[in-house]
């Protein structure tokens, strides 16, 4: 499982590096990850980027805040509109933040996620590895030819459709990859668990005194304490702002359809199709990768069922 799982975490971890985010040094033979003074160096200048970009985009859009209205949305539109931009800006700001500060700590997990991951001998679960990534990927490209299809049919200014997209691409695409991430860590961590709690049964069989017995123990306890405590400290601030910006942005699908839609802006029949189309899949993205993050942890139904059948 090991090698094309790495090969695979290799191609996740290279996206993130591009990204600005998670700019390590990685021996994945020997499962060591490293920060050099080069990575650190490159990680400030990408925040100090990211940050100067945020705030551009915040002052534009506050002093000039009718270039980022849609002619053929109404004034409730339009507003809603407005909001959301702002406030990708501000979270995709406060991720990069986050995962700046907490890059050491971040760096300490993955080194721990692929020793583990280096355990497990089941090559059926390296196969997973790339789903979530092109899964992303594919409703990364879905959503921005439907905002440039959408944006232009609602009337935006042309030269205000590329921030628009810039914007929201960046920030779905950066977003988008730390659920990934968060995802990988999670099958990595109920493998590993299904591996222990299959050899703690079959030791519990042979007898207490076992002489595996307690050193198997001993590294379900660090797989518990890194499931509980290192992953919940990694993911738990930083998935707050992404599931809070996805609960915000997701109702623009039904206010862009009522907008342009239902008041009767599109009376031809196939622009009234196209218009639809594009309401519906305007927040679909956002929704799934929102799904995706909620339902992804089955870690503390694997704890339980171990529990269950000792």
């Amino acid at each position: 499982m090991s090698r094309n799982a790495f090969e695979e975490l290799r191609v996740q971890l290279r996206t993130l590096r591009y990204l600005g985010v998670l700019r390590f040094s990685i021996d994945f033979e020997k499962c060591l990850v490293r920060e050099n003074a080069f990575d650190e160096r490159i990680a400030w200048l990408y925040l100090i980027g990211i940050f100067g970009i945020t705030c551009s985009f915040l002052s534009y859009s506050w002093y000039y805040p009718n270039h980022f209205v849609m002619g053929r949305h109404n004034s409730t539109g339009n507003c809603y509109a407005l909001i959301n931009i702002r406030c990708c800006s501000i979270f995709t700001l406060l991720v990069y933040i986050q995962l700046y500060v907490r890059r050491c700590r971040f760096a300490n997990l993955l080194q721990s996620m692929l020793r583990f991951n280096q355990i497990t001998g089941c090559r059926s679960g390296a196969l997973k590895f790339a789903s979530p990534y092109f899964l992303h990927l594919s409703l990364f490209a879905i959503c921005m030819l439907n905002y440039t299809y959408g944006y232009f049919a609602a009337g935006v200014r042309v030269t205000t459709i590329p921030i628009y997209l810039l914007q929201y691409g960046f920030s779905y695409l950066i977003l988008g990859q730390v659920v990934v991430l968060f995802a990988c860590f999670q099958q990595i961590l109920l493998s590993i668990l299904r591996h222990y709690n299959q050899v703690l049964l079959e030791n519990v069989k042979l007898g207490k005194e076992c002489a595996g017995l307690y050193e198997n123990l001993r590294k379900y306890n660090q797989v518990m304490w890194l499931s509980h405590v290192e992953v919940n400290y990694c993911f738990g601030l930083l998935l707050l702002p992404i599931t809070g910006f996805i609960l915000l942005i997701t109702p623009s699908g039904p206010f862009y359809l009522v907008s342009t839609i239902f008041e009767g802006r599109f009376r031809q029949n196939w622009k009234f199709a196209f218009m639809s189309l594009t309401a519906v899949i305007w927040s679909l993205p956002w929704v799934v990768l929102l799904v995706f993050a909620m339902g992804i942890c089955d870690v503390q139904k694997e704890v339980s069922s171990f529990f269950h059948s000792l």
